[in-house]
């Protein structure tokens, strides 16, 4: 007989004795604390290693130690510890244990803590009944110790959400999940951190998004749709919005003080007035002194009906295919002037991740595509872009990925017939359709700089050389040609400068890097652009001072001839991808083409030249242009991958 069968009757009758018995030692003399325990005290006690209830039990008695806190803490990880593994009834006895002991320490945010993991094991094992208890139970204790810990409440009101659902009571659900998913959004508003891309409240807010999306579908799917966009690029339109970080400093800082004040209000079980005093005061000087709070609230994604409107005032040759995937399912919703589809795909989470993976470990530049590749990108088509085909009907295709989708490109996708999806529409790439509403706002109309009346300011560099990489002698050649068709200059070699990227890129109207840019996998926002070094700069322009200092007023167009200037880590909390192709779509750039993968010189350098002589002297629209070029560049190169390398992301027109 195994271990786990001889254990198996003390788990189903022994445990529950032992702690009914526990439950009713109300009289039982324990040391009290005052106020709620630090969570940060050292372990100064080493107590006796124990790895189930039973034993923890026969132990639980002896305590006379004030020092208890150390005691709940080990508690509480043995919960989560069971819970993380699975095993879920194990993990119900240690949180009865952790709400017995945080009774005794008259420590109702133990109990709140205790009772909510309760409710969740309860969940997990399909114990609805159980599980809705505890969960009133900490609602009760939560209302009655009057506590200030919103968090507390939001992530309880999110759990009873879940047994609801889980009941089969929508209805009910949504009651409880949309108060919590607006507590989330005024913690955005709050608490929005300087690194507006990688928010907390984004992360932690992301699997009730997930929730209520899926829940909506079934009734409301044009609410899903703003549900869904509420989890996209929020932070970069936030930056597009307001320009660069480095005016929101003085910002930050006083968020940060009233988030301090927050914390000691929501620590403590019975603040002083003259705490919250001080906090109410600090929060009516930061309105005034930032009047534009009220404005940022109000930045949320626009409706089915509004995207509609959007596309009929910029192009009504666009439909917008956007996608969501949550931990479940897999979702496409098509919007066009005059329809709308929410589409649940083929295909689960695992096996797209499956498949997005073995192609991005598949295609890294370079090379004629192998039969598994094919094969691969078939699959992909099938699962991303078939069950759409009756909705597509424009000449322009608007996708605005999610998670691990930002790491395709779209265009190579082929169907059964070896096709590629780009062989039948014109495709773009857009961050959210928050973009859609500043398009319209601020540039309703295009900005021709084709016309040879028309000479914008042009900023072309061409950079050739890195210590840590082979030398591309292309990239001068290609800044040579592209400065002749418009009558421009060009900076290369060791004039190709840092000091002088910062120096001219906000006055000019488009902007053309070609050189040697590095992504870095560890810290996205030490990726770079390697330029040339001078008395003054290193010729290094990290990604993370894009963000910080650059302002494009009036920029219409960069080019980023670089590697891998459009890759970004595999899956983002949210979806605040970071890449340096979306810094300058923050900083104000209406149109970035930039790279997925590592960018061969040859081809590269005929790409461009092909594109900015299409775009500048034939008078087709940005779009049309790199969708030729890549034709061009296709055909010259058989079955290589090289042409889909670079896209187009922001304004197509």
């Amino acid at each position: 007989m195994t271990y786990a069968r001889l254990f198996m009757p003390l788990k189903k009758y022994f445990f529950p004795l032992v702690v009914a018995m526990l439950a009713a030692m109300t009289e039982l003399s324990l040391p009290v604390v005052a106020k709620s325990p630090s969570v940060n005290q050292t372990n100064q006690i080493k107590f006796k290693q124990t790895t189930t209830p039973q034993n923890f039990l026969q132990s639980l008695t002896q305590i006379t130690d004030p020092k208890q806190m150390e005691e709940w803490e080990r508690i509480t990880n043995q919960a989560e510890e069971s819970y993380a593994k699975q095993d879920y009834q194990t993990a119900q006895y240690w949180y009865e244990i952790l709400n017995i002991k945080s009774q005794r320490m008259h420590y109702p945010g133990g109990e709140i803590i205790a009772l909510t993991g309760m409710a969740r094991s309860a969940l997990a094992q399909s114990n609805y009944n159980l599980a809705l208890q505890s969960a009133q139970k900490a609602q009760n204790v939560l209302t009655l110790a009057n506590l200030r810990d919103f968090e507390k409440v939001n992530k309880l009101l999110d759990l009873q959400g879940q047994i609801s659902e889980a009941q089969g009571n929508s209805a009910q659900a949504l009651n409880y999940y949309l108060p919590a998913l607006n507590w989330y959004e005024k913690q955005w508003q709050i608490y929005q951190p300087v690194d507006l891309w990688r928010s907390y409240w984004a992360r932690e807010a992301t699997p009730l998004y997930y929730r209520l999306l899926q829940l909506l579908l079934k009734n409301n799917p044009a609410q899903a749709f703003e549900i869904a966009e509420l989890d996209k690029a929020r932070g970069l339109i936030y930056h597009m919005t307001y320009g660069p970080l480095s005016p929101l400093r003085h910002e930050y800082t006083t968020r940060r003080t009233l988030r301090q004040l927050q914390a000691q209000i929501d620590l403590t079980e019975e603040p002083s007035q003259e705490l919250i005093n001080a906090y109410d005061q600090r929060r009516k000087e930061f309105q005034t002194t930032h009047p534009d709070i009220t404005q940022r609230a109000k930045i949320s994604p626009p409706s089915v009906k509004e995207v509609q409107e959007f596309l009929r005032q910029l192009d009504p040759e666009v439909t917008i295919v956007s996608y969501t995937i949550t931990e479940q399912m897999v979702v496409a919703f098509v919007i066009s002037t005059e329809e709308f589809h929410a589409i649940s795909l083929p295909v689960t989470p695992a096996e797209l991740l499956k498949r997005v993976t073995q192609f991005t470990s598949s295609n890294k530049g370079g090379g004629s595509l192998s039969i598994e590749q094919l094969q691969n990108h078939q699959y992909l088509y099938r699962y991303l872009v078939t069950p759409l085909l009756q909705h597509l009907k424009t000449k322009r295709i608007g996708i605005i990925p999610h998670r691990y989708l930002h790491q395709i490109p779209f265009a190579i996708l082929q169907n059964g017939t070896r096709k590629y999806f780009d062989q039948e529409y014109e495709i773009f790439y857009l961050p959210n359709t928050s973009f859609l509403r500043l398009l319209a706002q601020k540039y309703p109309t295009v900005q021709r700089f084709r016309e040879n009346a028309v000479k914008p300011k042009l900023l072309i560099m061409a950079s050739p050389w890195y210590q840590n990489g082979p030398v591309i002698d292309k990239v001068i050649t290609e800044a040579r040609t592209i400065a002749n068709l418009y009558g421009a200059s060009f900076y290369f070699n060791q004039d190709a400068t840092a000091t002088r990227f910062w120096r001219f890129a906000p006055q000019s109207d488009v902007i053309h890097i070609a050189s040697h840019a590095v992504f870095n996998e560890k810290n996205p926002l030490w990726s770079k652009i390697i330029l040339y070094k001078d008395a003054v700069s290193e010729g290094r322009i990290y990604l993370h001072q894009l963000y910080d200092r650059l302002h494009l007023q009036n920029t219409d167009l960069v080019v980023l001839s670089a590697c891998q200037t459009n890759k970004s880590n595999a899956d983002s909390d949210g979806d605040e991808h970071i890449t340096i192709s979306r810094a300058f779509l923050g900083a104000g750039a209406r149109t970035v083409i930039s790279s997925f993968w590592i960018a061969n010189d040859t081809p590269t350098s005929q790409l461009m030249t092909r594109f900015y002589r299409l775009y500048r002297n034939q008078g087709m629209s940005k779009l049309t242009a790199i969708r030729e070029a890549q034709r061009e560049v296709r055909k010259s190169m058989n079955n290589s991958n090289e042409w889909s390398n670079f896209s187009l992301m922001g304004d197509w027109r």
